[in-house]
């Protein structure tokens, strides 16, 4: 999902909240009108006094919807995010939840381990994954043309290798994979895990049968067919070829 369809889920939910708090306001504000008025009623003065006390609370209530609800643009959901961004402006060290603040990325891993992105506040995320691959230029072909991906990273990087880091298209700014050019530790700990039948990485899918029929109608080798998993999930395995399991995983 996108940021500006979070920004309209999230702008929906607080607007649905609201609503729900001035409805409670009204409803106990009517209940109290027809007690006074009952109250009013059974007096045996002459004197009619319900009204005074329904427009003192109305009033009330009716700033409350103009609080809650911006009516009439007053105190609306456009207002309170001018407000938010004004503050930030005066408060720079302040980010919207979910931003990377001060973040520091580590130098990049040469180990196939993951490297993470740690925040000034809050906890670390996940930015980096990585596969070994012996042809770069190979590698990159597949990752791109074959599975859709898209180049984030493409620069020099030790002797004949290059820094080549893969994303989503639907997220760039999410985690990235990285290719590396293998060595022969690297290889060694590659054919490891590829002779017990150990994924490297796991790709999502919404459709599992579907992504892999097009990727075997491209030319990529299954060694497990998408299958129904006791938990639930479907998954299949395929070779990337570079090596390396690749499985693919659906909800």
């Amino acid at each position: 999902m996108s940021d500006n369809s979070n920004q309209a889920l999230d702008d929906a939910r607080r607007y649905v909240r609201r609503k729900r708090i001035f409805y409670t306001v009204l409803g106990i504000w009517v209940a109290l009108c027809l007690m006074w008025f009952a109250i009013d009623m059974a007096d045996d003065s002459s004197s009619i006094w319900f009204y005074w006390p329904m427009l003192g609370t109305g009033i009330a209530v009716a700033i409350t919807g103009i609080v809650l609800l911006g009516i009439g643009g007053l105190f609306g959901a456009d207002w309170e995010r001018r407000q938010i961004d004004s503050y930030l402006d005066r408060h720079p060290r302040i980010q919207p939840a979910g931003a990377s603040v001060g973040a520091t990325t580590s130098p990049p891993a040469t180990d196939g381990s993951s490297t993470t992105h740690t925040t000034g506040e809050g906890a670390m995320r996940i930015g980096l994954a990585s596969v070994f691959v012996d042809d770069q230029d190979q590698a990159e072909r597949f990752y791109t043309e074959v599975l859709g991906l898209k180049i984030k990273t493409n620069a020099p990087y030790g002797p004949g290798g290059r820094w080549l880091t893969v994303v989503s298209p639907e997220d760039p700014d999410g985690i990235e994979l990285v290719l590396h050019l293998a060595d022969e530790p690297a290889r060694t700990f590659r054919r490891a895990n590829h002779e017990i039948g150990r994924p490297m990485i796991s790709l999502r899918t919404h459709d599992c049968q579907r992504d892999a029929d097009r990727l075997k109608s491209k030319g990529v080798t299954f060694v497990h067919e998408p299958a129904r998993m006791d938990y639930g999930g479907m998954d299949a395995v395929f070779e990337d070829t570079s090596g390396n399991l690749i499985n693919l995983h659906q909800d």
